[in-house]
C-alpha cells in the first residue's frame, strides 16, 4: 500500500496492489487498472505507463462518479457503494480493508468494477451502473448503462445502454 497526500486540496490517495492488477482509490472509491502507476514525490502527480506512452490521471475515480451521477447519467453505481462510508482510518488493519471488500462482493455489492483502461490513446474510467426508468410510468426497471470518463479531463466521452431506451424512449420515463 502506497498512501500520500495532496498538498493544496488535503485529501489521501492510496494505491495497492490487488492480484494481477492495481488498485487507485480515493474517498472510498477505487478503480483497477493492469498499467503501472507511479507517483511523482515532488509534483504529487499520478501517472500510469500504457502502450501508448506515460499518460497524468488528473482525474480521480472519485471525481469520475460524482461527475456521472451530477450529471444523471447513472442513478446507482455498485461499484462505488463505499462513496456514503467513510475512509478506513489510519488505525484499521489491511486485513480489515480486505476482509469488508471480500464481503461486499460476496454480498453482489459490488460486482462491478471501476477500471482504468485505455481507449483510443486516451487514458479512461470505465464505470458500470444503472438507471432507474419507469415502463409507461407504472413499472419501475433498472437499465444497465456503462460510461466512459477521461481519466484527464473528467468528461464523459461515450455512454452506452440497453437498445430499447434509445428505440423506445418514449415509453419510459426517466
Amino acid at each position: 500500500i502506497v498512501k500520500f497526500r495532496e498538498e493544496d486540496e488535503e485529501q489521501e490517495i492510496r494505491i495497492r496492489a490487488q492480484g494481477d492488477r492495481i488498485e487507485i482509490r480515493q474517498k472510498g472509491i477505487g478503480a483497477l487498472t493492469h498499467f503501472p502507476v507511479s507517483v511523482n514525490p515532488q509534483t504529487g502527480e499520478l501517472t500510469v505507463t500504457t502502450s501508448s506512452g506515460v499518460k497524468v490521471v488528473t482525474i480521480l475515480p472519485s471525481v469520475a462518479v460524482a461527475n456521472i451521477l451530477e450529471s444523471n447519467l447513472m442513478d446507482k453505481i455498485p461499484a462505488a457503494r463505499s462513496l456514503a462510508s467513510p475512509e478506513p482510518t489510519e488505525s484499521s488493519e489491511p486485513e480489515e480493508d480486505e476482509r469488508e471488500m471480500e464481503e461486499e462482493v460476496v454480498n453482489g455489492e459490488a460486482e462491478q468494477e471501476i477500471e482504468l483502461v485505455e481507449g483510443d490513446g486516451t487514458l479512461v474510467f470505465k464505470i458500470g451502473g444503472v438507471k432507474n426508468v419507469k415502463f409507461l410510468n407504472l413499472i419501475p426497471l433498472e437499465a444497465p448503462v456503462e460510461a466512459l470518463v477521461s481519466a484527464q479531463t473528467g468528461e464523459t466521452l461515450s455512454v452506452s445502454r440497453p437498445w430499447f431506451l434509445d428505440l423506445l424512449g418514449f415509453l419510459f420515463v426517466q
